[in-house]
């Protein structure tokens, strides 16, 4: 595959092949919250599956249709991650 240079007049006419292109970049994870981020992002995300597919249990077996315990239980998860994620922030910054 060739790829067009951003620099014309270039000794190869404008065009790059993927030898010269870098294809790895460096990422600084020496600063713990943005290296955690991904961690708690899961971890946010897996709780907040976990507690409203129990919600959602829970109302079908109080006698609930499916339509209405799958709404409140995608109300909480939904609830639940935008609350994770802006305690998250809250907290970090």
């Amino acid at each position: 595959m060739i790829y067009m240079c951003a620099q014309q007049g270039d000794r190869h006419g404008g065009l790059l092949s993927l030898s010269q292109i870098p294809l790895t970049t460096e990422v600084n994870m020496s600063n713990p919250d943005l290296s955690h981020r991904g961690l708690w992002l899961a971890i946010i995300v897996i709780g907040g599956l976990v507690v409203a597919s129990v919600g959602g249990g829970v109302l079908l077996l109080a006698g609930a249709t499916v339509p209405i315990a799958l709404a409140a239980a995608g109300a909480g998860f939904v609830a639940l991650v935008g609350l994770g994620m802006t305690g998250y922030r809250f907290l970090t910054s």
